[in-house]
């Protein structure tokens, strides 16, 4: 362990080692923890060796899973936590108060939206609005706005999160699609004893996969995915049937709307940031853009369904 002079001995606790504490505690490791500073693992570990120097103090039991902090460790990281929200509190209501339309805004979106909903709008807003660099952050993950990890996010859900400020623009529809074989097969079998495509990973505590439980329990899909777009492409090629929302699979070729669907309302699209942004004009601009744009879109997206459609038995 190094050892420190004076002057690191008796120094106030730095930023630099109570944000390198709190991102160990997050992470539960130290290479997690360099990841999210943007650091080398050596750094992290030199960072805390110094501080449990200093303070005479073991802030993190290290286990073989990773580091995990004791009391003295998560006082120091709800410490560095209080002094996070000051700063980011601070940096908002600066960002609110911004009246320039040029720099970057950083949309969070998923993997659905940002494949099919977005790429129509992106020439038009590039020519609304010159000045702003949009940067678009593709997670099926909803990022922290009180973080600052993005300032608008664009999400396809039926329960916002009460403390950010938004609006739903539109209403996403869900139907049951297959490939024309298993389409046939529907006309002559029970939805049971056909190859249905399942949910895993975020898309398993959704509504879709909620639904599917509750109507048709008896469903064993050995097939599963955690993203739309797979999900999709994967009944397009015959491998089951799927439950999907309209904007995604009217976009690809193969696929035949066989189903409605009972007792499923339609989920909103939501565009959502946090209250201090809400007159930053940069984020403004791209919300006003947004609001009038992506209604039409994602209305031209649904309205490119075949004809036919029976309902599933529950």
């Amino acid at each position: 362990m190094r050892h420190l002079n004076v002057h690191e001995r008796t120094a106030p606790l730095g930023w630099d080692e109570m944000q390198t504490v709190l991102s160990v505690q997050r992470a539960g490791s130290v290479a997690g923890a360099a990841r999210l500073l943007g650091v080398q693992h050596s750094t992290v570990l030199r960072r805390i060796q110094d501080l449990e120097a200093r303070l005479g103090l073991v802030l993190f039991d290290r286990r073989r899973r990773g580091y995990q902090p004791n009391a003295h460790g998560l006082r120091v990281a709800e410490a560095a936590m209080e002094m996070e929200r000051a700063a980011l509190a601070a940096e908002r209501a600066l960002q609110g108060a911004d009246s320039r339309l040029s720099g970057r805004v950083r949309l969070t979106t998923s993997e659905l939206l940002a494949t099919y909903l977005l790429p129509p709008l992106l020439a038009g807003f590039r020519e609304a609005l010159p000045e702003l660099t949009l940067e678009i952050d593709i997670d099926n993950a909803a990022q922290d706005l009180d973080r600052r990890q993005a300032d608008l996010a664009l999400r396809a859900t039926r329960e916002p999160p009460p403390a950010l400020f938004g609006r739903r623009l539109a209403q996403a529809h869900t139907a049951i699609f297959a490939e024309e074989h298993l389409a046939a097969a529907l006309e002559r079998s029970p939805p049971a004893r056909l190859p249905w495509l399942g949910h895993c990973g975020a898309l398993a505590r959704g509504p879709q996969a909620q639904w599917l439980e509750q109507h048709l329990p008896e469903l064993q899909p050995r097939l599963r995915f955690s993203g739309h777009i797979g999900l999709a492409r994967a009944a397009a090629a015959g491998a089951g049937l799927a439950m999907l929302p309209l904007l995604a699979a009217n976009r690809e070729p193969g696929l035949r709307r066989v189903a409605e669907v009972r007792d499923f309302p339609p989920v909103g699209i939501w565009l959502l940031t946090h209250p201090d942004l809400r007159r930053n004009a940069r984020v403004r601009a791209c919300m006003d853009y947004l609001a009038a744009h992506l209604p039409p879109a994602l209305a031209a997206l649904e309205a490119a369904q075949p004809p036919s459609a029976r309902q599933v038995p529950a």
